[in-house]
């Protein structure tokens, strides 16, 4: 025998499971709309700098210091470049050729290098690609660019230097600027 349902035939705590069941229960979504959507990205050839000071505005390729010395009777071998002494840092796309270039500095002369102290006293010098200091480094352009291809990863160029015995200069701080310029 089936029996209607009906408020008074439930308790009204059974009625109330009932009502909120039906009210719950909505009817399944059957409809839809499909598609595709296109991801891309595009890689291009280049190269970026790292382990660099570039808090005035510009690229500073570090330093190659040679230290203090009382006398330069005998050559003074020095390396570095980047913000640690360890080299500047290229990031180039893989397989891309690039050219990293060292210009002949503010007082060169006679194809020498040369550092001063501002008052007319110079200290010869000469950059390397090499820890053998036998390949000069030379500007962009020249035979003496340093030629390589990018990686995808991080490499580190030193650059070597050696001041040749000469004779002592008066004491002071000697210096100059090299302009690096990388072309790819």
């Amino acid at each position: 025998m089936l029996m209607k349902l009906n408020r008074r035939n439930l308790s009204a705590f059974t009625y109330r499971v009932l009502l909120a069941g039906m009210l719950c229960s909505a009817p399944a979504l059957s409809d839809q709309i499909a598609g595709t959507m296109t991801v891309t990205a595009t890689v291009i050839d280049g190269c970026s700098v790292g382990n660099l000071d570039t808090s005035g505005g510009f690229n500073d390729f570090g330093a190659v210091e040679f230290g203090q010395h009382s006398n330069l009777l005998q050559s003074v071998d020095a390396q570095g470049g980047g913000s640690t002494g360890v080299g500047f840092e290229l990031t180039c796309s893989t397989g891309l050729s690039y050219q990293i270039g060292l210009n002949d500095g503010l007082h060169a002369s006679g194809g020498s290098r040369r550092m001063t102290d501002g008052n007319s006293n110079f200290v010869p010098y000469q950059l390397y690609r090499d820890n053998a200091r036998t390949q000069l480094w030379g500007d962009a352009g020249t035979a003496n660019e340093l030629n390589t291809s990018g990686t995808g990863a991080s490499q580190f160029h030193l650059v070597y230097g050696r001041i040749a015995a000469t004779t002592t200069p008066p004491a002071g701080t000697y210096t100059d600027t090299i302009q690096v310029t990388v072309v790819w």
